[in-house]
């Protein structure tokens, strides 16, 4: 509003004139009204005034006797004494109090008790036996802790019979850290506050105690407490308005099973509990949720079928037997210069209640792997960044959305005309002189590929950071998704089973399958916020990568120097073209890259090793025997 007659005021001051002079008559207007009312309601009450003097003066006149004099004799003075004391309201009560004018026997007894019980109350032993005497026999216990000197907690019974005890500083950090695991939190994409990393609870909050007490037997805290320690970056379920780069296989299972759900309750039919949870709905399919034979669907018991007696009386009824759902699908029907476009759409089916059925047994076939692949993964990195050694770094990579350049003042044409810019961050985090310090090093660049030779010349300029600042790292464990066209297909492995040319040993792992959000997406949203911010404050205009790199670089936006640390990197698209033209021998698939590789390194003499799921053990996993390492041998 203020924004608005101030605009108004500089384009139209003749209307802004008109306006003002309305408001001052208003004004006035109301003024006169609430003059007005006022005076109305001094007259009504003066008018009340009198009709009371004109009652009382009949009542005079009348044949009933009023006494004019106060009672003669003193048992009776007394009584009416006390009488008005009993019956005074409550300002009179408050002035008699204060002059230590008593209105009740209540009042005495307590004086009573006070000054039988003072000169005792100097030995502690028996001001401890008084005190508990006077525990719920008291009738004011306000007024009597006041006059004891005693906090009126005293006064009550206080049992901590049941209760947790005091929680310690080590079980507040643990809860802390509990709130920034990877198994109940998703990082923001795009979101940050005051340059931290927001996170959102993926389950109720309730929920999230429930999974942190049965993870942490030994460890008591009080819900109430679990809830006050929640970090201020960590929201709740409730505050995520919308959500994007969902899995679409999570979200067409939640979908299939609301939709069974709601069409069970409509046919007044018992709902399992499990349709509302994607874990307990796998977990019922298969006879050991720990068993990788069972979730493998290698199983000859193990199966859809062993829930479908919950739902046999439904897929049976033939009342309403149609049912509506969505699903996202691929579809391919735009074509775009000749070219078939495959584009993700949510699609409504519309079937029968066997058909819904037969969507959720196909689904849960796969889900149990897709589901392990995910949580595994996960606790993975959870357990790899709680256990890091001297010679060991943690990297998180990834390519964010393009950063598209403008100003603050563009011109309509410039629309179609704007260029993009490449970010490439990398969150490195490492361990030394017992502090975790993270370092995340960003890389700028005018190549919009997104390609395994772009994501090569990337990995090079991060082991020359890592060798210029950090020497005596050794070992760069190092995370993403499995994006086919940039970390997990036949030209990247061949890159990994070189070890990418650098001097550090690389352990590379994938996220699970479209769960691949990490540090990285939140170490992007910092340099695309401030880079927009000081567009529109400083009134600048940024036309490519190099002029976004040399503004950071002057803005202060890099930290040298503490526990949370910040690098800036240009990469041309000269340098990553130099790639693109040299040849690389022996470029092969590996068997099973897509589904069955979530942990590879280089073996050697053009080898790589990889295994289905990661696991920082020895080279023979402990939790599960039958994850060992593979070798690949490559041509030539």
């Amino acid at each position: 509003m203020i924004r608005y007659r101030k605009k108004l005021k500089e384009e139209r001051p003749e209307e802004y004139r008109r306006q003002a002079d309305r408001h001052v008559a208003r004004a006035k207007k109301r003024r006169e009204e609430q003059r007005i009312e006022s005076e109305r309601k001094v007259r009504s009450r003066q008018a009340g005034i009198k009709r009371a003097q004109r009652a009382a003066a009949s009542d005079e006149a009348s044949d009933v006797p009023i006494p004019q004099t106060p009672p003669s004799t003193p048992n009776s003075k007394a009584a009416s004494i006390v009488d008005l004391i009993e019956k005074s309201t409550p300002t009179t009560s408050q002035i008699l109090n204060a002059s230590n004018v008593k209105k009740s026997v209540e009042r005495q007894a307590e004086k009573d008790i006070v000054d039988a019980t003072s000169a005792s109350m100097k030995i502690p032993e028996v001001r401890t036996k008084i005190v508990d005497k006077l525990k719920g026999g008291a009738s004011n216990k306000g007024a009597v802790s006041r006059r004891l000197d005693i906090s009126r907690n005293h006064f009550y019974y206080q049992s901590r019979k049941g209760k947790s005890p005091r929680t310690t500083a080590a079980t507040k950090n643990l809860v802390e850290e509990y709130y920034h695991n990877e198994e109940v939190v998703t990082v923001y994409p795009n979101k940050q506050k005051n340059g931290s990393v927001l996170r959102v609870l993926k389950y109720p909050l309730r929920m999230v105690y429930g999974m942190f007490r049965t993870q942490n037997p030994g460890v008591t805290v009080g819900k109430s407490t679990f809830m006050k320690w929640r970090p201020r970056t960590v929201k709740l379920m409730k505050t995520a308005k919308c959500y994007q780069c969902l899995c679409d296989v999570c979200e067409n299972l939640k979908m299939v099973s609301t939709a069974i759900k709601t069409s069970m309750s409509r046919s007044g039919l018992p709902t399992p509990s499990y349709l509302d949870d994607l874990k307990a709905l796998s977990d019922g399919t298969v006879c050991d949720p720990r068993a990788f034979k069972c979730i493998d669907r290698q199983c000859l018991t193990c199966g859809p079928d062993m829930i479908r007696p919950h739902f046999t009386e439904w897929i049976q009824d033939n009342v309403s037997n149609k049912v509506q759902f969505a699903q996202w699908k691929r579809t391919s029907d735009e074509i775009v210069n000749g070219k078939r476009i495959s584009k993700m759409k949510r699609v409504i089916v519309d079937g029968y209640r066997w058909e819904l059925w037969q969507t959720l047994a196909l689904q849960l076939k796969s889900f149990p792997l897709h589901q392990y692949n995910n949580l595994g993964q996960l606790r993975q990195y959870s357990l790899a960044k709680k256990h890091l050694k001297p010679h060991q770094a943690i990297c998180v990579v990834d390519f964010a959305e393009n950063f598209t350049c403008h100003g603050s003042a563009d011109a309509q044409s410039t629309h179609f005309a704007r260029n993009s810019v490449t970010v490439h961050p990398n969150v490195i985090i490492f361990s030394q002189d017992y502090h975790i310090f993270r370092d995340a090093v960003d890389i700028i660049s005018d190549d919009l590929s997104h390609d395994a030779d772009a994501v090569y010349v990337f990995v090079q300029t991060l082991s020359a950071h890592m060798t210029k600042y950090y020497p005596d790292i050794t070992d760069l464990i190092i995370f993403s998704d499995g994006c086919a066209a940039q970390y997990k297909s036949k030209k990247p492995m061949r890159h990994l089973a070189q070890n990418f040319d650098i001097p550090q040993n690389i352990l590379w792992n994938f996220y699970g399958s479209r769960h691949g959000k990490g540090e990285a997406d939140g170490e992007s949203a910092v340099i695309k916020g401030t880079l927009t911010r000081s567009i529109a404050a400083q009134s600048l205009t940024l036309a490519d990568a190099n002029d976004c790199y040399k503004h950071l670089v002057n803005s202060g936006f890099e930290r040298k120097e503490g526990l949370s640390r910040r690098h800036l990197y240009m990469v041309c698209k000269a340098e990553i073209d130099i790639k693109r033209e040299s040849e690389l021998s022996g470029v092969c698939t590996v068997p099973g890259i897509r589904a069955r590789i979530h942990q590879a390194r280089s073996g050697g003499e053009g080898t790589l090793q990889y295994r289905r799921s990661s696991c920082f053990c020895l080279d023979n996993c402990l939790h599960d025997p039958g994850n060992t390492w593979k070798t690949f041998f490559y041509p030539g």
